[in-house]
């Protein structure tokens, strides 16, 4: 009887924290249920892992993009370079089931992180994890096994250093060394803590006047440089840039991402960019999430924060005017003010301790355990074996058939169809991957309004798409079966119709193929069978 306190207490030990069942929850969703979107939810995928491939063989970062003709001697951003080794060096070690896998652990760490947060804050451990299911939920329409996802984790991050009054200022340099080269997200750091810095210089002007110092620009600067939290988070955005400015680049990146993202003629084009959709069903979680967060902000009589007003309207400018910053918002803006509502309401926080504890409680504020560790493993060991085990294809480890022109392209490989390409600009990654002696024409990664444009013209056959086409001297296309380019092309002299499937066409010419009214005839057959595919179950595996 002596021993059964410390039994207990043993076994306690041993059983699973919160997080382990958020991540394990988390990265189970990401490697089955979302395992198409994660990896063929866009081109850049690809691109990105070639774009690893090429800086591991020689080094160095391309000065100049090497995948797009039309892009030729344009300069490269890189501003991405460590996150598209890690994704090349991944790849190589198991194929895309590993790039899968990396993306599950990344999304399942992130979403732990951010419900122990949660009730280490004072939130009670169910409202926790619905709001940590409701921060998931909306970020699902940006779920892709890109550079991103390290953002999403460096943000929560970040807010928990920012948080936590026993932090260093020192320990952002390293954060910020990493983040800058792993993605160019990092600059959305250093707002936020340039946000926290302003808000604490407002509350001590504020506090200033309140007690009857002389309301002067000299008086409150001078008061505000002698506030300890000033100073505090000062310290902070010092050591911020400064470890920003430790990459291939320098002080530059910061131009040439504003120059990127200040391009209006590209912003306005891209989906990615636009404002978020509430018509479409992933939408609704942010909708709801962004509710939420304003009626907490009206119906609790507590003020704010400075620093949480600044962040919930930034995130909430960020998110609205481009749907790809609605994770952000869900990470940083959303648990603060879930926070902010637990504090009003006693059913959303932490529960009085008890006689002998909250066994319940003391589980989430661990972080992930054992279980988690050996999960990792686990799926990590499949990865390395691409995705199979016992003989079974258990992960995907292919591009989808049914989105890109995996058929296509072996087709025109063992051809050996020369000249040069026109391409969906959402396959250009795809021909730099799978088709490395042939260069695309667009791909997502490196592109300007004037190739947009042009892009444009060509794909939708719009007015000057035949001057298009002769002044880039293209000989190939590789298009979608059912787009206007195709219908037009197999018209033209000179041009057949080489290969045609579900997915896409490949249309040559004086290379051979099909025209006139038997190419119509076998695009449409090509349609059909796109219907046909879109009514059965996605195919993931090349």
């Amino acid at each position: 009887m002596a021993h059964e306190p410390l039994q207990r207490g043993r076994l306690a030990g041993a059983l699973p924290t919160v997080a382990d069942l958020v991540f394990i929850g988390m990265a189970s969703l990401v490697v089955s249920a979302a395992a198409l979107p994660v990896l063929t939810g866009d081109g850049d995928l690809a691109s990105h892992i070639r774009m690893g491939e090429l800086i591991l063989a020689g080094g160095t970062i391309p000065e100049a993009y090497p995948f797009t003709y039309a892009m030729e001697g344009s300069r490269f951003l890189g501003h991405a370079w460590l996150g598209e080794v890690v994704l090349a060096a991944t790849h190589s070690a198991g194929g895309l089931a590993a790039v899968l896998v990396l993306a599950g652990v990344l999304i399942g760490l992130c979403f732990a992180m951010l419900c122990r947060f949660l009730v280490a804050r004072g939130v009670g451990v169910y409202a926790a994890l619905a709001a940590t299911g409701l921060a998931a939920g909306g970020s699902v329409l940006h779920w892709l096994g890109r550079s991103h996802l390290f953002t999403w984790y460096f943000a929560l991050l970040l807010l928990i250093l920012l948080e936590n009054p026993r932090a260093r200022a020192w320990w952002l340099a390293p954060l910020f060394v990493l983040w800058t080269n792993l993605h160019g997200g990092f600059t959305y750091g250093i707002l936020l803590v340039g946000l926290y810095l302003l808000a604490a210089a407002i509350d001590a002007l504020v506090t200033g006047r309140r007690e009857g110092a002389e309301p002067t620009w000299r008086t409150a600067l001078r008061r505000a440089r002698q506030d300890a939290t000033v100073r505090r988070y000062a310290g902070f955005l010092g050591w911020a840039i400064a470890g920003s400015l430790v990459n291939p680049r320098g002080p530059l990146l910061y131009l040439e991402i504003a120059t990127l993202l200040g391009d209006a003629s590209i912003i306005d084009r891209i989906n990615e960019f636009q404002s978020p959709d509430f018509h479409w069903g992933f939408a609704t979680p942010f909708l709801l999430a962004l509710l939420l967060a304003y009626a907490a902000l009206a119906l609790r009589r507590a003020r704010l924060p400075t620093a949480w007003i600044l962040v919930l309207l930034a995130n909430t400018y960020y998110a609205l005017y481009s749907a790809r910053n609605i994770p952000l918002f869900l990470l940083v803006a959303f648990p603060l003010m879930v926070i902010f509502a637990a504090r009003g309401w006693p059913a959303l926080a932490v529960r009085p301790a008890r006689p002998g504890g909250d066994f319940l409680q003391e589980k989430a504020l661990q972080g992930p355990g054992w279980l988690s560790f050996v999960f990792a493993l686990g799926l990590s060991l499949v990865a390395v074996n691409e995705g199979r085990l016992a003989g079974a294809q258990l992960l995907p480890n292919g591009f989808s058939p049914d989105r890109f022109p995996v058929e296509a392209v072996r087709a025109a490989r063992a051809a050996d169809l020369a000249g040069p390409l026109f391409n969906e600009m959402v396959w250009g990654g795809y021909v730099a991957y799978a088709w490395p002696e042939r260069r695309a024409y667009i791909d997502g990664l490196l592109y300007d309004g004037e190739l947009l444009e042009e892009y444009r013209t060509i794909a939708m056959a719009r007015p000057g798409w035949r001057e298009a086409i002769e002044g880039r001297g293209m000989r190939l296309a590789l298009v979608a079966p059912g787009g206007a380019l195709a219908e037009h092309l197999v018209d033209e002299p000179g041009w057949g119709l080489r290969h045609c499937d579900g997915t896409a066409a490949v249309i040559v010419l004086r290379q051979g193929g099909e025209r006139g009214a038997a190419a119509h005839e076998r695009l449409a057959g090509c349609r059909q069978e796109a219907d046909a595919r879109a009514d059965s179950a996605p195919r993931l595996t090349e």
